[in-house]
């Protein structure tokens, strides 16, 4: 994929993202933590690099007591941002 074709991609998902990042924040706010891990995964589909929603998966498993899951992204995240 070209730089051009990217950058068109994540101008197309980025309204959808916005929102979908709202919707979780929302969701982490009121302790619905399925909702949010479900909007972020979400996010996470989209755009597999995207540190805000690794970084909430990471620890919204954690809070649940999901403790491998939480694993899997803490990793993706260091790789990320070391």
């Amino acid at each position: 994929m070209t730089e051009i074709e990217k950058n068109k991609k994540n101008e197309e998902n980025s309204p959808k993202i916005k929102d979908l990042i709202q919707t979780g924040d929302v969701s982490i706010d009121v302790k619905d933590y399925g909702i949010a891990i479900e909007k972020f995964t979400c996010i996470f589909d989209i755009e597999p690099q995207n540190f805000r929603a690794l970084f909430n998966l990471e620890v919204k498993y954690a809070i649940i007591g999901v403790n491998n899951k939480a694993f899997k992204y803490w990793k993706v995240c260091t790789v990320i941002k070391p």
